[in-house]
């Protein structure tokens, strides 16, 4: 197209003989340069010996060892002996994992006879591995070699790690999903614009890639891990939410959830005083030394009281509203039953959104909500007008702690169904300090 499209230009004729003065002088076309990891899916993992690694982390890097999901066509092409490493004695590793799933899942059955929903799980999971079983000789029931390989690696090897955004990452599983070609080398942008062609909805979708794993043996801590994820996906409980040093029971249904009035008077009761306060928020959570101490009592009171009812998998959220910097943050933790019965957390999210998100919010409805016009009644029983600046902070505070609890409970929702999915799937990522 020409610069001034008022000027018109006929073509230009090039000759052959031109063409091949350009073709001796311009010598071959350049490779477009790779994309940079920054604006990738992937995460990269460069060990101290020069080789690097791309996928997805299974858990944040830390000490001891760091694993990653690889898809194997990647890693065959890209690392050829740490593939051979990783896919050494695949049939064999196969095999026992089945055996010790078989042996798991009788144990369990008689450890959970009731309720019935989960017991029917477990039966139909024993099915599934004796017929896996019965067919893992015969060639034709083979499924052939898995998309995606668990690759681990010493942390002390790892000279350097570059971890994606949580929906970034989520980009490149869902192209593994759809078993995009070279998905490790786009940019993340056009990663999405060719799953956009697939009618994938980038925004909301989450990957499913429990079954593109070879089955592995799992030691007695990732089965512990799964176990517990498993049962609190099928029972739902117990689930244990609140502030400070308050923690109540919360199993799906929302009618044990901690009132927004109480969070809301929480925060008043910083601002108005005790007396105020103790009428709002009777059960006021602590700050600092102390409320952490708080809370760790609570943490523990909620665990023992999941213990006596046999519980695997206790999940504890807690709400902390920092009034000084005007946020609220809801931390969920997960915790799983180990062998000795030790409670361990091996899994934590944290969710933050300040109050003027609140201002994108329509105030009129928060303020119609039965919980906050409960504080607004009590507010004008002690003649305060429920109009005042104190009181529309308040509700802004509303406001977000409701952003903020919807963002941890997607984030536990999706980390949920990735490993409840499939019984037999990758093992459950578990963080140093829990393995």
């Amino acid at each position: 197209m020409n610069a001034n499209p008022s000027i018109y230009q006929p073509p230009r004729v090039v000759s052959a003989v031109g063409l091949g003065f350009l073709a001796v002088f311009a010598g071959p076309v350049a490779a477009a340069a790779p994309v940079a990891i920054r604006d990738r899916a992937v995460d990269r993992v460069a060990l101290v010996g020069g080789e690097q690694i791309l996928g997805m982390f299974a858990a944040p890097p830390a000490d001891g060892t760091v694993t990653l999901y690889v898809r194997r066509q990647w890693l065959k092409k890209h690392q050829p002996a740490l593939y051979r490493k990783t896919a050494a004695g695949e049939d064999d590793r196969r095999k026992q994992a089945l055996e010790e799933y078989l042996q798991r899942l009788k144990t369990w059955r008689e450890r959970r006879p009731e309720p019935k929903l989960l017991n029917d799980f477990i039966e139909r999971s024993i099915r599934d591995v004796e017929s896996r079983l019965q067919g893992a000789g015969d060639q034709d029931a083979e499924a052939g070699p898995s998309q995606l390989m668990v690759v681990e690696v010493l942390a002390i090897k790892v000279k350097r790690h570059d971890v994606q955004p949580t929906a970034v990452r989520r980009l490149l599983g869902l192209a593994w999903q759809a078993r995009l070609d070279d998905a490790e080398d786009l940019s993340a942008a056009a990663l999405a614009e060719k799953l956009k062609e697939q009618a994938v909805d980038v925004e909301h979708a989450v990957p499913d890639l429990s079954d593109r794993f070879d089955i592995v043996p799992l030691d007695d801590r990732q089965w512990a891990a799964k176990v517990a994820l498993i049962e609190f996906e099928i029972l739902v409980q117990p689930h244990f939410q609140g502030t400070g040093g308050m923690l109540v029971r919360d199993d799906g249904d929302g009618g044990n959830r901690p009132p927004l009035a109480d969070l809301i008077g929480g925060m008043l009761q910083d601002q108005l005083g005790d007396a105020l306060g103790d009428l709002l928020n009777p059960q006021p959570g602590g700050a600092g030394d102390g409320g952490a101490t708080k809370q760790r009592k609570a943490a523990n009171e909620a665990l023992a009281s999941a213990a006596e009812e046999k519980a695997t998998g206790v999940r504890i959220t807690y709400l902390d509203q920092d009034i000084a910097n005007r946020r609220v943050t809801v931390t969920d933790t997960f915790y799983a039953l180990m062998p000795g019965n030790a409670w361990e957390a091996i899994w934590r999210q944290s969710s933050t959104a300040g109050i003027d998100v609140a201002k994108e919010m329509n105030e009129d409805e928060l303020a119609a909500d039965p919980q906050v016009a409960e504080v607004s009644k009590t507010l004008k029983g002690l003649g305060i007008d429920a109009n005042n600046e104190l009181f529309k902070s308040a509700l802004r505070f509303g406001g977000a702690t409701q952003k903020a609890v919807q963002d941890s409970d997607r984030a536990f929702t999706e980390y949920l169904l990735s490993h409840t999915r499939r019984l037999i799937g990758p093992p459950v990522p578990l963080p140093s300090a829990a393995r």
